[in-house]
């Protein structure tokens, strides 16, 4: 019997792209960029869809990271 194929690892999300910021960004422009597009992401302004949910979960992914020194090195390293 063959052995099981293995997955390739998912790709990382663009943390960056996802909040409209260059690499270079302070944090004080993550956090400009973050409250903005969760303002128009938030499920209670758009509807409570599965769509709306998934945009604010990564906002929020993405914020969490980038906001945390440590994180957002270990990001830059793996990208």
């Amino acid at each position: 019997m063959p052995p099981p194929r293995r997955r390739a690892p998912a790709p990382l999300a663009d943390h960056y792209a996802v909040l409209g910021v260059s690499p270079d960004a302070s944090l004080a422009e993550i956090k400009r960029a973050y409250r903005a597009h969760a303002r128009e992401a938030h499920p209670d302004k758009v509807g409570e869809t599965a769509a709306a949910n998934d945009r604010l979960a990564s906002l929020n992914t993405a914020y969490s990271t980038l906001k945390d020194e440590d994180a957002r090195r270990v990001y830059d390293a793996q990208r």
